[in-house]
């Protein structure tokens, strides 16, 4: 009947406007389908989303009563409180922010290495952003992996092949397997030493275990403090 609806009637009368057979087979064909539709959905069991009750019947036969709506909301109550769930992260260092696809790293601009953000320090001191533990500090002492309270994997990088210093220019103040609160000086490093030997100084704060979160959002904010927001890790 296409999109006519009842005004497609009239096509089913004969030529000469008789109401012959096909007139009235279209009425009643259309009558059964009406009374067809009302009667299956009034009798067919809705499947139920949010609300009613609904009876599931035991091995024993026995009919116990599942309150669907209770379940669902529950289910939506921790989803929601997952999604809340958060770390914050302060910057570790003075300087201005870098954001992480402009390093001159692949590496790290590209993200293998974990979502984050990248600071150009003018003081050479890296402090803790978070109460942690620290999981990983580098013999050369120029890179250092801490992990959260909350379980964030944080690793701070300063600089560029400053591996390749093996240590020099670069003081740390705690060990590996240490804890720390955040604000606690953790390294020392001089930047003019740095520069001079020929490497850059842009150093990358990433999330090394990104991937088990839902996202990493970064500060906007041009200049930063040791202890200014850095970035939100959200569950």
């Amino acid at each position: 009947m296409g999109g006519l609806g009842v005004f497609s009637f009239p096509s089913y009368l004969d030529a000469d406007g008789a109401m012959s057979f096909n007139f009235w087979a279209s009425l009643i064909v259309c009558g059964v389908g009406l009374a067809a539709g009302f009667l299956l959905v009034f009798f067919s069991k809705i499947p139920v989303l949010y609300g009613e009750t609904e009876t599931v019947a035991t091995e024993t036969n026995e009919a116990t009563t599942l309150n669907t709506n209770a379940v669902v909301i529950e289910a939506m109550k921790k989803d929601l409180s997952a999604a809340a769930e958060k770390d914050l992260v302060a910057s570790p260092m003075i300087g201005e922010m870098v954001v992480l696809s402009d390093v001159p790293d692949e590496a790290f601009a590209t993200g293998a290495l974990g979502k984050g953000i990248a600071i150009r320090p003018t003081v050479g001191e890296v402090y803790a952003p978070a109460n942690a533990t620290v999981t990983l500090l580098f013999p050369t002492q120029h890179a250092i992996g801490l992990t959260t309270e909350n379980g964030t994997e944080i690793l701070i990088h300063v600089g560029m092949d400053t591996v390749q210093l093996n240590g020099e220019g670069f003081t740390s103040h705690v060990q590996q397997g240490d804890k720390v609160v955040a604000g606690q000086l953790l390294l020392e490093f001089d930047i003019d030493f740095i520069q001079k030997a020929g490497y850059e100084i842009i150093t990358p704060i990433i999330v090394t275990n990104s991937n088990d979160y839902l996202d990493v959002i970064t500060t906007k904010e041009a200049t930063l403090t040791e202890g200014d927001y850095l970035m939100t890790v959200i569950a």
